[in-house]
């Protein structure tokens, strides 16, 4: 079923290998039209294929997505203490308009 806002050409999902055993997934990102314009709700990328331009390529597809579709203003939200992140998006041209204070909930693992 269908998330409200949903926008498949701002969808995607990267995956590498050759065959159905070889498959592996590298990297997704999702985009949804919210407010007006286009939200990337989550972006991420399997920690043995970072820093080979994997998040450039999600986002400016996801951009080009939300084009298709009239949306010219994205947004995204990003936890501050990931520097990395905050870089990439800055050299992708989005810049910080506000910070959000949330409620992060606590969880114990038990064995």
């Amino acid at each position: 079923r269908n998330k409200s806002g949903f926008l498949p050409n701002a969808t995607w999902l990267i995956a590498h290998g050759t065959t159905p055993e070889t498959l592996q997934w590298c990297g997704t990102i999702q985009g949804v039209a919210e407010r007006g314009g286009g939200m990337i709700q989550n972006i991420g990328i399997v920690p043995g294929h970072r820093a080979l331009g994997l998040g450039t390529c999600l986002i400016e597809r996801c951009l080009a997505g939300f084009r298709m579709h009239g949306l010219q203003r994205v947004s995204l939200e990003v936890t501050v203490e990931n520097a990395g992140a905050v870089r990439l998006y800055q050299r992708l041209g989005f810049r910080r308009v506000r910070t959000v204070y949330k409620v992060v909930d606590e969880a114990a693992v038990m064995a």
